[in-house]
């Protein structure tokens, strides 16, 4: 790994991704999540993205956002005039003789989504800013920086306590939401520099 230059501060990297972090805090609701989830799951349904059953799946389980989603969809399709496919129809036909399906207590996946992409977009981000200074992790014990250590010390630093452990975790599951991070890593990376 390469070492930080001496005009590079951890400190200053953890400001850095800190102020980034403000620009969308206003965004992270748990309402803006819970709305982004729905609009989200609509478009994935209606672009044939994923497969409605699935969407279909998880209302069933009690994710109350597919729930409205689904809702929303056949509600949207039958005001213009369109034909639902059948899953979405015999959805609808269920959905009519029960109600929407309740939130369940504690929260649920939809709650985190927004505050958890704001989350990989910042690893990405600064493994992108400070390369190729910066990987993403470190191994364990190491004192060196990482991306992800130092998204969590902004995080922390912002009374969000997420573990650095945890970030990369985020980071690993979203990374593929990001395609411009990913063509970005994609012209760097060679089998031999895998901490990229």
């Amino acid at each position: 790994m390469a070492e930080l230059p001496a005009t590079i501060s951890e400190a200053e990297m953890i400001d850095t991704v800190a102020h980034w972090f403000d620009l969308f805090t206003k965004l992270l609701t748990t309402e803006s999540s819970r709305l982004y989830t729905q609009i989200w799951l609509k478009r994935l349904v209606r672009q044939g993205t994923i497969p409605t059953v699935r969407v279909i799946q998880w209302a069933n389980e009690g994710h109350a956002d597919a729930d409205i989603a689904l809702r929303q969809v056949v509600a949207e399709m039958l005001d213009q005039s369109e034909r639902p496919p059948a899953t979405i129809a015999g959805y609808a036909a269920q959905a009519l003789n029960r109600q929407p399906v309740t939130r369940r207590r504690g929260g649920d996946a939809a709650d985190n989504l927004l505050r958890n992409q704001v989350i990989a977009f910042c690893v990405a981000k600064a493994i992108e800013f400070w390369h190729p200074h910066l990987p993403m992790s470190r191994h364990r014990g190491s004192k060196s920086p990482s991306a992800c250590s130092v998204t969590s010390a902004a995080l922390v630093k912002r009374r969000i306590n997420i573990g650095e452990h945890r970030v990369e975790k985020i980071y690993r599951d979203l990374a593929d939401l990001l395609p411009g991070h990913q063509t970005w890593r994609a012209s760097l990376l060679s089998d031999s520099n895998p901490t990229l």
